[in-house]
Formats: C-alpha cells, structure tokens, sequence
C-alpha cells in the first residue's frame, strides 16, 4: 500500500497535541482557540494523542469507540476536527490497538480477544502494566471490529497514528488500510514503531516485532523511534558525531525510496530537549537540524517554548506556556524553508565532524541545491562545501553566509542557505 506514499509528506510539519493537557480547560473547545497560532507556526497536520474513555492514562484505552467526556461533546470534537481543515491542516488521530484497560467492557464482552500468559491471565506484553491488557489478533472477529474502530473515526480523521504498530501483526494493517482506501482514499498512515533494541528483544521472547522496512510496506510514515537511543548517547558523549550521522544516512538504503520518516526531538515518551540540553543556541541548533532531515518534522505541544518537563499521560498537568526561550519565529522559518520542494525530492546527502560537532545536510534536485550545517555544540570552526564560493542568504536568520575556498564559518548559530540567493564572489 505504501507504493502510493507522496514523498511529498517529508516536507509536512506535524504538531502533537494532548487535549487533556494542551489548555487549562483540557477541551476541544479550548484547544480550538489555539489552532491559528499552531498553523502560524508551520504545522500542516495535528497529530492528536488519544481522545478516547481511559483508564486514567491516555494509553490505557476503556473504549476506542467513544471520545473521552471530559474533552467534550462528539459535536464539540466534529467542530474542532472542521476547524483543523478551515485552517487548510489536517488532522490525524492517534489510535491504540494493541491493549485495552483493565476495565474496557471488551474484556467481559469478548473474553477470546485477549492474549494470556502461560497461566492463563490476561497480560501485558510489551508495558509491563498492570492497568492494560494485550489482544490477541489470532482472533479475526477482533480484525473486524478494529477496523469498524477506524470506519467509524474515518469520519473525522484524514489519518490515523497507530501505537505500538509494528508488534500489530503486518496482515492485519494491510487488511485495514485495503478496506480504508476503499471507504476514504487519502488516508495518512503513521506507524509508531520499537527501537531495534525492542525488536530484538521481542522476537527474543517469541512475540512478533516487524522492522520499519516491514512496516513501510503499509504505512506511508514511520516515528524515528529507531535512532532514538544513538541520539540520546551522542548527547551524553557516549559516542561521536559521525555514527548518529551515518545511522540517519544509511537508512537511504534501508527502506523504500519514497519512504517518510517523522523526526522529533521529543515526544510524549521522551524527555524534553530542555531537560537534556540547558544551552538555548544548542535548542535552536537542534531544531533547526531535525527540520532539515530527509522526512516529516514533529513538534510536540510546548516544544516551541522550551516546555522542561515530560508532559504526563497519566493525569492532568496542563502546560506551562511561559516556561522557556521562545523558539515560534525559528520554527516559523523553518516551516517555510521545509517547504521547499528540494526537501522532499531532492537527492539527500549527510556528514559530520567529529572535531567541532559539525553537521552537515545537503539536497540536490538538478541544477539546484540546498545545505545546512550544524554546530550541534556551539563549537566554532569551518565547513567544507562543493558550492561555489560567493555571498549567499542564511535563510535561518536571513544573514549574510560568506563561502571561499570551499569552505565557510559556522558558530552557534545554525546555517541554512541554498543556490537560489547567491549575491557576489566573495
């Protein structure tokens, strides 16, 4: 199914959002007043975090089939979801079809939907939690009945987000998105899969783990949940720049040509940025080289304030939006540069030196070309690059980027530049 993926989906921005969280209120109605300074940012969909009756946790879903009251109304959800798209964004729901609470009604309704353990307890397999309990897809009837799930919100939705995908079995996506496609062509498909660490430790215990490489054979993105663990070591100085870097690139050749990966710097199972990095040019260097990845870019609620602390999916913590430096112009820039098509179609290029922490990107889409480098720990030094030299328009910040000998300076402050604002040889 994912032949048909636009590679057009790389240059999209994506902003998650916690009803329960996003506002004091914790509403639809609430959340709605937010939309136009959440397109001004550059976000073209909303990715919403579960909406559904749970047991406390947003995860640990009662009943995926009735929102949650306490955001509001059905109605209330139907206007919110129209005031997405008046916006010209679309929003895609995140689902969760692995596991249910302990309380769903499921549970007493249709006993033979559940995994159970060698003791023959309903279990939790991949969370460990004592408040959910896995299903069991050896059972087709719950094929039917996830699928009715997806039927119903397709109503809504312009996508769907699937939690813990890729220990889904593979079958079972392909057969909804075939019945999707047929009642809602243009669905948006986003798998949330396992860190390979996971992986190997699932199939280790006898449990089902598909790769990305699996999972793109259904799914038009991926979460980058696969480099996340070298991402985390480089920024403890575990390891060097260069093999985070070579991680990102060979994934050219891991996965189809048109696949999408969605890069974040936090998610609502990470850390914040701002608590693993204290230095805000280092936040702005970061952002800026997440946008510049081959694939989607997320921003999770709070992100373009500096937001600290994990938001919690367990209970009420609404977010403190005068918590930190304000990176909304940055990602407004950023958002317009991402557009650019050369982001999505242009041929991808990524290296490192690992004596200033220096990244560098570069596209090229026929006579054209795109870089940027990134002093990811305000070192400052020079960059080697191909373009000819001359005077060309840093369109993070619109400084001048001053290019001689093949080479050019790069400090704390991220460089983007490209073919199209050459001024005058150096």
């Amino acid at each position: 199914m994912a032949k048909t993926t636009s590679k057009d989906l790389r240059g999209k921005v994506i902003y998650s959002m916690s009803i329960r969280n996003h506002t004091a209120e914790g509403t639809f109605t609430a959340a709605e007043a937010d939309l136009d300074r959440i397109k001004a940012l550059g976000a073209d969909i909303i990715l919403l975090l579960p909406v559904f009756t749970a047991d406390g946790g947003l995860f640990a879903v009662k009943d995926g089939r009735t929102l949650s009251p306490e955001y509001g109304t059905l109605e209330d959800f139907k206007h919110f979801t129209e005031q997405i798209r008046a916006l010209n964004m679309r929003v895609i729901m995140e689902i969760v079809f692995n596991h249910a609470s302990k309380d769903s009604p499921l549970l007493s309704l249709h006993p033979d939907w559940f995994y159970r353990d060698e003791r023959g307890h309903t279990a939790s397999r991949t969370l460990n939690k004592p408040d959910v309990c896995d299903f069991d897809y050896e059972n087709r009837e719950l094929w039917d009945y996830q699928i009715g799930t997806l039927l119903q919100w397709a109503e809504y939705a312009d996508g769907f987000s699937c939690n813990l995908a890729s220990i889904i079995p593979l079958d079972f996506w392909q057969k909804a998105r075939g019945v999707l496609d047929l009642e809602k062509p243009g669905l948006i498909w986003l798998a949330d899969t396992l860190e390979s660490g996971l992986i190997i430790e699932h199939r280790a215990n006898g449990f089902q783990a598909q790769s990305d490489g699996e999972m793109f054979q259904v799914f038009d993105m991926c979460l980058n949940n696969q480099t996340r663990s070298t991402f985390e070591a480089y920024i403890k100085d575990e390891i060097h720049l260069s093999v985070y870097t070579k991680l990102l690139e060979n994934q050219d050749a891991w996965f189809p040509d048109n696949y999408c990966k969605l890069y974040y710097l936090e998610n609502y199972f990470t850390p914040r940025l701002k608590a693993l990095i204290d230095d805000n040019a280092a936040l702005r260097t970061w952002t800026a080289f997440i946008y510049c990845l081959k694939g989607a870019t997320l921003i999770f609620e709070g992100q373009e304030y500096s937001y600290p602390l994990e938001s919690s999916i367990t209970a009420k913590d609404p977010i403190d939006w005068d918590s930190g430096p304000d990176l909304s112009i940055l990602m407004k820039n950023l958002g317009r540069i991402k557009k650019d098509p050369i982001m999505s179609k242009g041929v991808f290029y990524i290296t490192a030196d690992d004596r200033t922490n220096t990244a560098t990107v570069r596209y090229i889409m026929g006579e054209r070309w795109l870089e940027g480098s990134f002093s990811l720990k305000g070192q400052s030094g020079l960059a080697d690059t191909f373009v000819p030299d001359g005077m060309y328009l840093n369109l993070v910040d619109y400084s001048v980027v001053a290019v001689k000998n093949g080479k050019y300076g790069v400090d704390k402050n991220p460089v983007i530049f490209c073919s199209d604002y050459k001024q005058q040889a150096v």
